[in-house]
Protein backbone atom coordinates (compact mmCIF):
# COMPACT_ATOMS: atom_id res chain seq x y z
CA UNK A 1 0.00 0.00 0.00
CA UNK A 2 1.21 3.55 -1.08
CA UNK A 3 2.19 5.71 1.87
CA UNK A 4 -0.52 8.11 2.70
CA UNK A 5 0.38 11.79 3.34
CA UNK A 6 -2.81 14.22 4.67
CA UNK A 7 -3.58 16.99 2.58
CA UNK A 8 -4.93 20.10 4.15
CA UNK A 9 -7.67 22.48 2.02
CA UNK A 10 -9.23 25.67 3.20
CA UNK A 11 -12.52 26.01 2.11
CA UNK A 12 -15.95 28.17 2.74
CA UNK A 13 -17.53 26.22 5.37
CA UNK A 14 -21.15 26.33 3.79
CA UNK A 15 -19.20 24.45 0.84
CA UNK A 16 -17.55 22.02 2.94
CA UNK A 17 -21.15 21.12 3.98
CA UNK A 18 -22.88 21.12 1.23
CA UNK A 19 -19.66 18.77 -0.17
CA UNK A 20 -20.55 16.87 2.43
CA UNK A 21 -24.22 16.59 1.96
CA UNK A 22 -23.39 15.50 -1.54
CA UNK A 23 -20.57 12.90 -0.72
CA UNK A 24 -23.21 11.53 1.80
CA UNK A 25 -26.40 10.79 -1.30
CA UNK A 26 -23.57 9.11 -3.34
CA UNK A 27 -22.41 6.94 -0.51
CA UNK A 28 -18.92 8.31 -0.46
CA UNK A 29 -16.36 10.20 1.71
CA UNK A 30 -15.27 13.56 1.84
CA UNK A 31 -11.92 12.23 1.33
CA UNK A 32 -12.51 9.59 -1.30
CA UNK A 33 -14.00 12.54 -3.28
CA UNK A 34 -11.17 14.44 -3.12
CA UNK A 35 -9.23 11.39 -3.95
CA UNK A 36 -11.08 10.77 -7.39
CA UNK A 37 -11.22 14.24 -8.30
CA UNK A 38 -7.16 14.43 -8.07
CA UNK A 39 -7.20 11.44 -10.23
CA UNK A 40 -9.18 12.75 -12.98
CA UNK A 41 -7.09 16.12 -13.06
CA UNK A 42 -3.72 13.82 -13.09
CA UNK A 43 -5.29 11.70 -15.74
CA UNK A 44 -6.58 14.47 -18.10
CA UNK A 45 -3.08 16.41 -17.43
CA UNK A 46 -1.49 13.58 -19.32
CA UNK A 47 -3.71 13.01 -21.74
CA UNK A 48 -3.34 16.74 -22.64
CA UNK A 49 0.39 16.96 -22.11
CA UNK A 50 0.62 14.18 -24.64
CA UNK A 51 -1.92 15.50 -27.36
CA UNK A 52 0.02 18.84 -26.89
CA UNK A 53 3.83 17.19 -26.79
CA UNK A 54 2.42 15.20 -30.19
CA UNK A 55 0.44 18.30 -31.63
CA UNK A 56 3.78 20.31 -31.12
CA UNK A 57 6.31 17.46 -32.55
CA UNK A 58 4.11 17.34 -35.74
CA UNK A 59 3.80 20.99 -36.04
CA UNK A 60 7.49 21.67 -35.81
CA UNK A 61 8.28 18.60 -38.67
CA UNK A 62 7.24 21.44 -41.39
CA UNK A 63 10.07 24.34 -42.18
CA UNK A 64 7.80 27.12 -42.30
CA UNK A 65 6.65 26.47 -38.96
CA UNK A 66 10.07 26.11 -37.74
CA UNK A 67 10.88 29.35 -39.17
CA UNK A 68 7.48 31.12 -38.02
CA UNK A 69 8.12 29.20 -34.49
CA UNK A 70 11.45 31.04 -34.32
CA UNK A 71 10.71 34.59 -35.26
CA UNK A 72 8.05 34.88 -32.51
CA UNK A 73 10.26 33.54 -30.14
CA UNK A 74 12.66 36.36 -30.83
CA UNK A 75 9.90 38.67 -31.34
CA UNK A 76 8.95 37.78 -27.86
CA UNK A 77 12.53 38.00 -25.85
CA UNK A 78 13.02 41.31 -27.38
CA UNK A 79 9.26 42.80 -26.45
CA UNK A 80 7.98 40.38 -23.87
CA UNK A 81 4.69 38.79 -23.65
CA UNK A 82 3.22 41.80 -25.51
CA UNK A 83 1.48 39.78 -28.17
CA UNK A 84 -1.67 40.75 -29.95
CA UNK A 85 -4.35 38.48 -31.71
CA UNK A 86 -6.42 39.96 -33.93
CA UNK A 87 -10.17 40.09 -34.08
CA UNK A 88 -9.32 37.75 -37.26
CA UNK A 89 -7.34 35.40 -34.78
CA UNK A 90 -4.06 36.20 -36.63
CA UNK A 91 -1.14 37.65 -34.55
CA UNK A 92 -0.28 41.42 -34.56
CA UNK A 93 3.33 42.33 -33.94
CA UNK A 94 2.46 45.79 -33.72
CA UNK A 95 -0.46 47.80 -32.38
CA UNK A 96 0.10 50.31 -35.22
CA UNK A 97 -0.67 47.55 -38.03
CA UNK A 98 -4.19 46.81 -36.45
CA UNK A 99 -6.59 48.05 -38.76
Amino acid sequence: MKKMVNFTVRVDADMKRQAEIACEYLNTTLSDMVRQTLNQVIRQYYQTHEKDTQHAANFMRNENSRLAHKLVVEFMAINGDKLIIGEDGKLVLNEKFRK
